[in-house]
């Protein structure tokens, strides 16, 4: 990982600091920039982590921190700079990872941030084939997919949220993170989550939406 200096630290909080730029098979453009000393990962488009202080992670995970002690296996759909291990481990919390994402690029570098100690598995993979194909149940499931601001068009089917019913421990939580562009598809994947999670709370900060969606106890 690029070394940060001192200066570059604080020149950070007059303005973002570029540290490296790449580009992978899935982004033309992948940033990572040291802004107000913290990582932000960044593609042509989309701010798509901001570590610690990544909103939609920093608001929702203390919704949930009465479960915190029965987090044992956490499942992370599109990875970022795996902002849900080091809010969790902020928190006291260590489970067992599964960080899944479509660019081995963003993997290596969210490898490389991992907070020392850190029991995950890395799987370069499509996240809805990899949830369609997997076996475990996990007690936090963290669904973060975006192809620049939008979700790809399976995030919006029942059979997706079928398959992350499936994925879950009986009184396991998903947390979605969704950014509202359209009404319509909006509303219709609204209605799904509830009919799929009626004990759901909803954050909301600008046209981000987070669904906190608790399993339906057995």
């Amino acid at each position: 990982m690029h070394q940060i200096t001192p200066g570059k630290r604080l020149l950070s909080f007059i303005t973002p600091v570029l540290l490296q730029t790449q580009s992978s098979g899935v982004h033309p453009v992948l940033d990572l920039h040291l802004y107000r000393g913290q990582l932000q990962l960044s593609t042509k488009d989309a701010l798509y982590s901001d570590l610690r202080r990544y909103r939609p992670l920093a608001k929702s995970l203390p919704t949930i921190r009465r479960h915190f002690p029965h987090i044992h296996q956490v499942l992370m759909l599109g990875t970022g700079l795996a902002a849900g291990v080091h809010l969790l481990h902020q928190y006291g919390v260590h489970p067992r990872y599964t960080l899944v994402d479509v660019d081995d690029s963003i993997l290596q570098i969210a490898a490389q941030l991992l907070p020392p100690h850190t029991d995950a598995e890395l799987v370069c993979a499509d996240a809805y084939q990899y949830l369609q194909q997997q076996r475990r149940h996990y007690d936090l499931l963290i669904v973060d997919i975006f192809l620049g601001q939008s979700v790809p068009d399976y995030v919006r089917t029942p059979a997706f949220f079928a398959q992350c019913q499936a994925a879950m421990a009986p009184q396991g939580i998903l947390i979605l993170n969704y950014i509202r562009n359209d009404r319509d598809q909006f509303l219709a994947l609204e209605a799904m989550i509830y009919a799929a999670f009626p004990d759901t709370d909803v954050i909301e900060f600008g046209v981000n939406h987070v669904f906190v969606c608790h399993a339906a106890v057995q």
